[in-house]
């Protein structure tokens, strides 16, 4: 569409237009502006269910506001994390939104972020509470990886296929401990490459350690046979 232009983006977008269908019941976990949103809720139609978590006031606002037609969207204004309760979120101006973050140290911007508490929840917590169970599930929160998963033990025996963004900075402290919980629940990595196609991969840890790029996003599926 013109709107994206980081490689692992655009290699995620074709996964996702090749993979989701009608009905599917997906969650994205930090969904900024929204257009992973969109591309998901185009993909679920009318008879499938989006649901958005952004914390954030300023981008929550924006995102709600491209999500006004979209019916099979529903966006919730809170944070994902290891259970239900308060916590602090650190929001950076707009243009730098996508570093928000409740891991103040992942950002290594110099401008000055606004600290506020926003309500938080978990998503086993939420899928309990709202009867549903999705297949697929998004999450990209600057950081906050570890402690969505540690809060989805439940619905993980049931959820096929995760996208989680990988940064190579902070990969040790913050987002190796993420891909461990995942392992350890019996999910196997693949990359997606140029095609949108799955490739599995024997060594995830030296893959991050050898981008060119920051960031990458990886699948995340159970292994059958």
């Amino acid at each position: 569409t013109g709107v994206k232009n980081h490689s692992s983006e655009l290699r995620l977008v074709r996964y996702i237009l090749f993979t989701l269908k009608s009905g599917d019941v997906v969650i994205d976990a930090g969904a900024h502006l929204g257009y992973f949103t969109m591309v998901m809720a185009a993909c679920v139609s009318g008879e499938g269910t989006v649901i958005a978590f952004e914390p954030s006031v300023k981008t929550g606002e924006y995102l709600r506001k491209n999500m006004l037609h979209k019916l099979q969207v529903r966006t919730e204004q809170m944070m994902l994390s290891s259970s239900k309760g308060e916590s602090t979120f650190h929001e950076f101006p707009l243009k730098y939104s996508e570093f928000n973050t409740s891991i103040q140290r992942v950002s290594k911007k110099t401008m000055s972020s606004t600290s506020r508490v926003v309500q938080m929840t978990s998503l086993d917590a939420y899928c309990k509470e709202n009867e549903i169970m999705p297949g697929f599930v998004k999450i990209d929160l600057a950081g906050g990886e570890y402690n969505v998963i540690k809060g989805a033990m439940h619905i993980l025996t049931h959820v096929e296929k995760i996208a989680l963004r990988l940064r190579k900075n902070d990969y040790e402290m913050l987002y190796g401990p993420a891909v461990t919980l995942l392992v350890q629940a019996g999910f196997v990595a693949f990359r997606i490459n140029d095609q949108g196609v799955l490739v599995r991969m024997s060594d995830i840890d030296a893959y991050v350690s050898s981008l060119t790029e920051e960031s990458d996003h990886i699948i995340f599926r159970k292994f059958i046979g």
